[in-house]
């Protein structure tokens, strides 16, 4: 252990930290840097792969509930269900005739219940998001676009 020394003193200490600049370059792990260059253009080049393409996006509200699907699965991709019940029964076959097998849903308040049973009972796979997450995505200022 070091000690703290007069001026113009040297310290030694034992820091168990090394200088990042000594430990990012040069290559500590001897790999060539051109293999790190091919890996890393080939990660640019890499698109994000689309997990769920058969999925729904459920905007819940108190009064009623905003649903987007693909755009290309309908002449109007959202639309806007009351929370009754014959209204939610509408919704799933809306969905089940725009063959969608997965939701996801703002778990906001205790609205979604209803419609997160009857979505699993029609064999969806219902996905639960905080609203507090989608809150914070830029751009999304209603229904609509949350629900998007």
């Amino acid at each position: 252990m070091g000690h703290v020394g007069d001026i113009g003193e040297s310290v030694i200490t034992d820091i168990p930290f090394e200088r990042v600049s000594k430990t990012t370059y040069p290559n500590p792990c001897g790999i060539p840097i051109e293999m790190m260059e091919d890996a890393m253009a080939k990660r640019k080049q890499s698109k994000l792969e689309l997990t769920h393409p058969n999925a729904a996006g459920i905007d819940i509200g108190s009064a009623s509930h905003f649903v987007a699907v693909p755009p290309d699965r309908d002449d109007e991709p959202v639309r806007e269900f009351k929370r009754f019940t014959a209204d939610l029964n509408d919704l799933a076959d809306w969905l089940e005739a725009r063959e969608i097998d997965t939701a996801a849903m703002e778990s906001t308040g205790v609205y979604w219940i209803p419609l997160y049973e009857l979505l699993g009972s029609r064999g969806l796979t219902v996905y639960l998001i905080n609203a507090r997450h989608v809150k914070n995505v830029s751009g999304r200022k209603s229904d609509v676009l949350d629900c998007q």
